[in-house]
């Protein structure tokens, strides 16, 4: 699994191709991001500061994994990936709290056809 963010955007990209992009640039007032848990969320932790990237490069994506959920308010939005090896699952969680307005859009594709999509 290897990081790349340049642009606006933050990528993650496991070794059998299947890459997840980001819209990553501020625009106002909004928190958004990702974190890993080894849990599978089912509520969104805002402004969580668990970003360590140490001991997810052996890990690939499952691409037949996929989970939206929705805050309180209308406009709290997360997607969870699930991530696994030989011996465990991770999440990644990218999320977006923003007031109606400033939304992040995220792909999942694998060698360029999208499995999942939308805004946050």
């Amino acid at each position: 699994m290897e990081i790349f963010e340049r642009d606006g955007k933050i990528n993650f990209v496991d070794e059998n191709d299947i890459f997840i992009g980001f819209d990553y640039e501020q625009d106002c007032s909004q928190s958004f991001g990702y974190y890993f848990t080894n849990m599978n969320p089912s509520e969104i932790e805002f402004d969580n500061e668990c970003r360590t990237v140490e001991g997810i490069k052996d890990y690939v994506f499952d691409p037949t994994f996929f989970k939206e959920i929705k805050g309180c308010d209308p406009e709290d939005n997360a997607a969870v990936f699930m991530m696994v090896n030989d011996k465990d699952v991770k999440y990644l969680v990218i999320y977006n709290s923003h007031n109606g307005y400033y939304s992040h859009g995220f792909a999942m594709s694998k060698r360029e056809v999208i499995l999942y999509d939308g805004d946050l």
